[in-house]
């Protein structure tokens, strides 16, 4: 999992037990919270999803099926909710609402006071799926959610009811391989749309009102979707970074000489689209063009986890759970 910026901190857990919080100027450690099983030690405690945030908390997700509460002063934990299984996705909160996902299907609205269960919306998963689930996203009272099954779902924020459900991808082909239409990418939203990208299927424009598709494009991605003002920017599963016009699907730019490299999604940084790769570095593209401005490796481990992004400076986290912290420095990146 990767950093989480959160009023002004940064926090990282670097262990499957423990999270710790950061000074970003200096990286001076503030905390550090050593978690353990409430019941059953013997269950332990494995951190499986990054970081969430909101309603003055941070979350955590674990194998076990807990979402953890942490104060982000002190690390202490606040409350713990059980879910009926391993957590999928990083819970999101928005004002006294945390949703959480389960793997095996299920959305939760928690009370962001104590945890208590204030609704839940079940979903079939198919027999094969991606590992874990894109987060949840939550504006002007409705959560939406990407499914296993290729859909796209809205709730009512409020009690938990089905507002509209879209079908982003279509299960197609022979073997369950062929058939894996998860949308698991983080969602966008602005305005009265909702852009969702699913996984061997297509990006999509859907209206918050209806769940109607307003524009679509065949392409597979898994991984968060950027928007950044007028653009929409993707990296799909085939190493291509994409610039897409968000009002029309328009396809602007694709830069596709990261083929192989196994990135992550893009983060705007430093008036450049950023991508880390499996090899170490970080790709600065030209959001006009997709043209490359800089790379430097920053590490000798894989980088997995997108990059994150908080007042100015990048934060990115290898595959050994190094976190380093870099800032744009005038004439280079």
């Amino acid at each position: 999992p990767g950093a989480l910026f959160y009023e002004g901190r940064v926090y990282h857990a670097d262990r499957p037990d423990r999270i710790l919080a950061f000074d970003p100027v200096s990286g001076r450690e503030l905390w550090r919270a050593a978690l353990r099983a409430s019941v059953g030690p013997e269950q332990g405690v494995d951190l499986n999803t990054g970081l969430g945030a909101g309603a003055g908390l941070i979350y955590a997700g674990t194998r076990q099926g807990r979402v953890i509460a942490l104060d982000p002063s002190n690390g202490a934990v606040r409350w713990e909710a059980q879910l009926t299984s391993e957590v999928a996705a990083p819970p999101v909160a928005a004002g006294r609402l945390v949703v959480a996902r389960s793997n095996d299907g299920r959305i939760y609205g928690l009370d962001a006071d104590s945890g208590a269960v204030r609704w839940a919306q079940a979903s079939v998963v198919p027999p094969l799926s991606l590992r874990g689930a894109g987060r949840p996203l939550i504006d002007q009272g409705q959560v939406y959610a990407g499914l296993a099954n290729g859909r796209l779902i809205a709730i009512a924020a409020d009690g938990g009811d089905v507002v509209w459900e879209a079908a982003i991808g279509i299960a197609e082909g022979r073997s369950e391989f062929e058939r894996l239409v998860d949308v698991d990418a983080d969602l966008a939203v602005a305005g009265n749309l909702v852009y969702a990208a699913a996984y061997q299927a297509r990006l999509a424009a859907v209206s918050t009102v209806s769940g109607r598709i307003q524009w679509s494009r065949d392409m597979s991605v898994h991984q968060p979707v950027l928007l950044d003002g007028d653009l929409l920017f993707v990296s799909t599963d085939q190493a291509e970074v994409m610039a897409v016009n968000r009002e029309t699907g328009a396809v602007l730019w694709r830069q596709a000489e990261l083929t192989g490299r196994r990135i992550t999604a893009p983060v705007s940084f430093a008036d450049a689209i950023v991508v880390a790769d499996g090899q170490g570095y970080l790709h600065w593209l030209s959001p006009e063009d997709g043209s490359f401005v800089g790379r430097v490796r920053v590490s000798e481990e894989s980088i997995l986890a997108t990059p994150v992004v908080g007042d100015g400076v990048l934060y990115v986290v290898d595959a050994a759970g190094a976190l380093q912290a870099l800032r744009r420095v005038e004439g280079g990146a």
